[in-house]
Parts: structure tokens; sequence; C-alpha cells
């Protein structure tokens, strides 16, 4: 499968063209027909391109299927915020805030290395997770930890954040 001309469409925006790319495994949805072509991948960018196909495919059991694989591949903070998006979706607020807390003050605290973009994804789950439990200052203080570290403008971020406590002047 030639992943890279697949991120290409999916940056283009071209979804349907990139599901095309892989129909033949699409035609093929149980799990054992999967293994083999994600055990051949020895890097995270295969999996995070189809995660992100699946995620604007809104092909979630596709998504989370990729996820847990590579999660259990690579064992990454970034393969657990997909893990945790999935949890989200689960409403297992508990579970994500459980599972990212650890990993991410690691991360803060430069005991591990990780990604920038890693660590702003998660800490944005960990925001996600808190605001479900509604534990808004706390999810106010992790959004703080998303702007350290995320690379792009934050509008919609900080916005997301004040749609869902209530603040619709602000946002």
């Amino acid at each position: 499968m030639m992943m890279e001309q697949i991120s290409l469409l999916i940056q283009e925006k071209r979804i349907i063209e990139a599901l095309d790319r892989i129909k033949p495994y699409l035609q093929h949805t149980d799990l054992f027909w999967w293994r083999p072509l994600m055990a051949s991948w020895d890097e995270i960018e295969p999996f995070r391109t189809l995660v992100r196909l699946f995620d604007y495919a809104l092909m979630y059991r596709h998504s989370g299927l990729v996820a847990r694989y590579a999660h259990r591949k690579f064992n990454t903070l970034q393969t657990l915020a997909w893990l945790c998006d999935e949890w989200l979706d689960q409403r297992r607020p508990l579970d994500v805030e459980e599972a990212l807390t650890p990993r991410l003050t690691a991360a803060l605290e430069g005991r591990v290395e990780e990604p920038r973009a890693a660590i702003a994804r998660a800490a944005f789950g960990l925001v996600r997770a808190l605001l479900a439990m509604p534990r808004v200052v706390e999810a106010r203080d992790g959004l703080e930890v998303v702007a350290r570290y995320e690379m792009a403008p934050m509008h919609d971020t900080w916005g997301y954040v004040d749609i869902e406590t209530g603040d619709r002047t602000n946002a």
C-alpha cells in the first residue's frame, strides 16, 4: 500500500480517492486481514495516516482498530492519545485521566522525550476528559499546557472549551 500517496490525498482533502486506494482492505473488515499489513510497519506514520483517513471518513470503528494496534505496537504518548480519543467517544473520561496523567506528567517534566505535537494532542485529550467530568478549572489549566506545545493557532480549541463550559459570548 502506498501510504505516502494516501497521506498526500488526505492533505489535499481528497478522502474518497484515498479510500479507493485501501478499498481491498476495507472489503475485509476482519482484524486478521489488516494485521499482516500493520505488522509490516515499523514507524508510526502509516498508522497516523490511516487514523486521519478513517476519522475524516467518519469510520470510527476502523480508526479505533488502527489506534489500538498502533498503541500495542509502539506504546507512545501519540498512540495513547488516539486510544483516549476512542475512550472519550465511549464516555470513559476516568480511564482517559488515569492513562494520560502519568504519561503526560513524565513528558512535561522532561523524564520522557515526546514530540511537541504528541504532548499537545494528549493534553487536549485530558482537557476533554476533564470537561466531560465537569472539572472546568482543571480543564482550563490543561489548556494552558496545550497552548505551550501546540504549533498551530488555537482559536477553535479555546472556543471549544468556552462552548463546553457555557461561555458562548467568549466563544
